[in-house]
């Protein structure tokens, strides 16, 4: 205590809704500086986040690693990753970009090189493409752009080929509908 004010270095445990809270801190006048929390999750994985937190003990801007082998690093708000961060799952895909309520709007590229610019909604391992995308696959060189549904081409978009050729057209569930307008790598319409 300083001034009647937490300061210096310390460690506290606290268990909270089946949850164990390691704090590993510095305090300068009641606010953490330096601080490295641990959370235990009752039966589930480990996380635990190096950085700035707030005077609540909450992450700011750190590094999160959990037990299951994904990272993030950026800023958080309530625990959970808000605001510019990227983060790298278990299977070594990038998500970098704005993270928003469960939601990361930016770049994710995969482990295979294929690479999408776009929104995606995250589900513990699964990043699931939702909303206006583009995906290029590495591999093909084929690139899609259009609307996202569940991880599915699903409404109007534009399948381009690695020769510049392209069709627009609509899709329903990851398969394209029979109408479709092609066009040359130059933009002129094929019939």
């Amino acid at each position: 205590m300083h001034d009647g004010q937490k300061h210096g270095k310390g460690i506290f445990i606290l268990e909270k809704s089946h949850n164990i809270f390691l704090y590993e801190a510095t305090i300068d006048r009641n606010i953490p500086t330096i601080q490295r929390l641990i959370i235990g999750e009752e039966n589930k994985e480990w996380r635990q986040f190096i950085g700035q937190f707030d005077a609540s003990f909450k992450p700011v801007k750190a590094m999160m690693i959990s037990s299951e082998g994904n990272s993030y690093e950026g800023q958080f708000e309530k625990m959970i990753p808000s605001g510019q961060g990227k983060q790298i799952n278990s299977q070594g895909d990038i998500l970098e970009g704005a993270f928003s309520d469960g939601r990361m709007t930016g770049i994710c590229q995969y482990k295979n090189g294929d690479v999408y610019e776009g929104p995606v909604d995250q589900f513990e391992e699964q990043n699931t493409r939702h909303g206006k995308g583009k995906m290029t696959y590495k591999e093909s060189g084929i690139s899609w752009e259009g609307v996202w549904s569940n991880d599915l081409r699903h409404g109007q978009g534009r399948e381009t080929y690695a020769d510049g050729s392209y069709c627009i057209g609509e899709w329903r569930y990851d398969k394209p509908l029979e109408k479709f307008t092609q066009f040359d790598a130059n933009g002129n319409q094929l019939e």
